[in-house]
């Protein structure tokens, strides 16, 4: 109590409490008084926790109490948060992305005082999409496999994924998340994992296939449409490139040899002790319309019956736009090339020993 007889209360409760007032010349008086526990706000958590992961919310309540009687009274809510962490008039955290330990939440009452809860916001637990090897392309036809897990960079789940794309051109992905690549080349293709926990998706691209130069047998032979017929030993070829529309094989000994592309009916791999053909059997490539804006018909006409490759490539050869199959007994197959580039292209078809090609212009 002070000198002007202002009492102030401890924050223990005490009964019979005496004050007394003492005035010289007129002796003491006296007034008992109890101090009552003392009204403070308590700041809790739903569930009582201490720590959230990022990107979540917790919904924060406060009372003010005197541990017998208690109150809610209104609360003006605040946080010293540096993560992005946010709190709203009504309570509500939401934790940032970031992780932040010491996370002060102040509910300040009128006529009540304030109060305060420290919390944690751990790294936030997100799905992540990935591919085998970590690629964003694959070739034609080719497959691979994706994945999907929950991670907070600390653990890995991993988590039942439903997958979806959204290929244009025949390029799929099963349930189990193996995507197989199309026909035709494809850039931005979307690959996306919904689960429980969010969604989450990968960019993937389908790119031209690269023809297999790995030559097993022993003499390739060319022959142009006049029906003349060159050979040379594959031990004596030791590079074959294209340039200004012609193919060159450059040899070990003597000079290279060019040929036009156009004028090549078919180029052929064989054991050096068969015997070389010295004419194309009666195959008859046909495409309609040429030129073409998206819708190629191609038809091919042949002796015999067997499995015909068909491809469309660039015009020097190195690149593959689809890889495909035709029946060589004249019936028309549809390809929808509308997202190649305007040029002009080569159409293939081959048995493996025999090549048939005609050039055609996409505008």
């Amino acid at each position: 109590i002070s000198s002007t007889g202002l009492f102030t209360a401890g924050s223990v409760s005490q009964a019979g409490i005496v004050i007394t007032a003492t005035a010289a010349g007129y002796g003491t008086g006296t007034k008992t008084i109890a101090v009552t526990p003392a009204f403070r706000v308590e700041v809790s958590s739903a569930g009582n926790v201490n720590s959230i992961s990022g990107n979540t919310t917790l919904q924060m309540s406060a009372i003010a109490t005197d541990s017998i009687n208690t109150v809610t009274p209104e609360v003006t809510w605040s946080t010293n948060a540096t993560n992005g962490s946010t709190i709203s008039s009504t309570g509500l955290f939401t934790a940032g992305s970031v992780s932040q330990a010491g996370i002060v939440i102040t509910a300040t009452a009128a006529g009540y005082g304030a109060g305060t809860k420290t919390i944690a916001v751990t790294p936030a637990f997100r799905v992540v999409v990935s591919s085998a090897g970590n690629v964003n392309s694959i070739p034609l036809k080719a497959s691979l496999q994706m994945s999907a897990v929950l991670t907070d960079s600390l653990t890995t789940t991993s988590i039942p994924v439903t997958w979806s794309i959204n290929a244009a051109h025949g390029s799929t992905i099963n349930t189990a998340g193996l995507f197989t690549a199309g026909q035709i080349i494809e850039s931005g293709i979307v690959v996306t994992a919904t689960t429980a926990n969010g969604v989450e998706a990968k960019t993937m691209n389908v790119i031209a296939a690269h023809p297999n130069d790995s030559l097993t047998k022993e003499i390739m032979s060319v022959q142009n449409d006049t029906g003349s017929l060159t050979a040379d030993s594959l031990k004596n070829i030791h590079k074959i490139s294209f340039s200004g529309g012609q193919i060159v094989i450059n040899k070990e000994t003597g000079s290279p040899s060019s040929y036009t592309i156009g004028s090549i009916r078919y180029v052929n791999i064989s054991d050096p002790n068969a015997t070389i053909p010295v004419s194309n059997p009666n195959w008859n490539l046909i495409l309609s319309p040429n030129p073409i804006v998206d819708l190629l018909s191609v038809q091919l006409l042949m002796e015999g019956t067997q499995p015909i490759v068909l491809e469309i490539l660039s015009l020097d050869g190195k690149n593959i736009y689809y890889t495909g199959s035709i029946d060589g007994q004249g019936a028309a197959s549809q390809i929808n090339i509308a997202t190649l580039p305007a040029g002009t292209y080569i159409c293939k078809a081959s048995n493996g020993t025999i090549i048939e090609a005609t050039q055609f212009v996409k505008i």
